[in-house]
């Protein structure tokens, strides 16, 4: 006789259950793989975080899952495309490679002498705290102008239509801050990099894999904020990192979503 699976909702949660004549498996929304239900934390494929929302989330939420299966299907894509530019960058020596840094470094310095902003924002007290080093501070007022850049001050957290939205010349002026004031070290644009390489060096590759990577988990945990390492012996492209923190408390996956939004929002900007 023919196994027969018949998917039914888990009350409003991320993951379907499908039900066997032998067991109980959760059925991921973004890649459809199966876990069985003591395994269902995050997809063991994908890595999506199958941590249940409120009732109250599941519009957005029904978007959400929409945005990352398409964010899925183009890492399928890319893991297939030619890895050309990777062999080009590795057969760079380490002096090359330094020099090609060196030069990003002399053309970020010019770049962000005017703090130039599409909404009128001060970003000179972030100069200034990047300046000083003073990372957690840094990253707590890129926060603060983030929200005013996405008008969401008053919400108090970015939401991914905050992110898709976002004016391109204020983030191009944060990212470009960080990245001076690091050398390079911290900054989106060092984030996307690391995520990209990560994608095409691993056959498959997960948002907790991308974590432990930035230093953001820990034996196997995403860390709380005040455990994060503000200074430059952190991995390298561990900060900025608030504004996803405190993107949406009440809801673990989107807080990290909203980091890969980001990633699309450089790209859409040209950045």
């Amino acid at each position: 006789m023919s196994e027969q699976t018949t998917l039914i909702p888990n009350g409003g949660s991320e993951a379907n259950l499908a039900w066997t004549q032998f067991n109980l498996m959760y059925l991921c929304p973004v890649c459809q793989n199966e876990d069985q239900p003591e395994n269902v934390l995050f997809c063991s494929v994908c890595g999506w975080d199958l941590t249940p929302c409120p009732p109250d989330f599941q519009d957005r939420q029904t978007q959400q899952v929409a945005w990352a299966r398409r964010i899925w299907k183009k890492l399928q894509e890319l893991e297939q495309i030619s890895p050309i530019d990777s062999a080009n960058t590795a057969s760079q020596n380490p002096a090359e490679q330094e020099s090609s840094t060196s030069r990003s470094l002399i053309v970020t310095s010019t770049s962000v002498e005017r703090l130039h902003s599409e909404r009128k924002i001060n970003y000179t007290p972030l100069r200034n705290l990047l300046e000083a080093r003073q990372w957690r501070e840094a990253d707590e007022e890129t926060t603060r102008v983030m929200l005013l850049a996405a008008q969401r001050e008053k919400a108090g957290y970015l939401d991914l239509y905050a992110v898709r939205d976002f004016p391109c010349q204020d983030l191009y002026t944060i990212n470009q801050l960080w990245l001076e004031y690091s050398r390079g070290h911290f900054g989106f644009s060092v984030q996307k990099r690391i995520w990209e390489s990560l994608i095409n060096q691993k056959e498959s590759i997960s948002e907790a894999h991308f974590g432990d990577y930035l230093g953001w988990r820990k034996e196997g945990q995403w860390l709380d904020y005040d455990d994060l390492v503000f200074d430059l012996r952190s991995p390298q492209g561990h900060l900025p990192v608030g504004f996803a923190w405190w993107v949406v408390w009440w809801c673990i996956a989107l807080s990290r979503v909203v980091v890969f939004e980001v990633f699309e929002r450089l790209d859409s900007c040209q950045l």
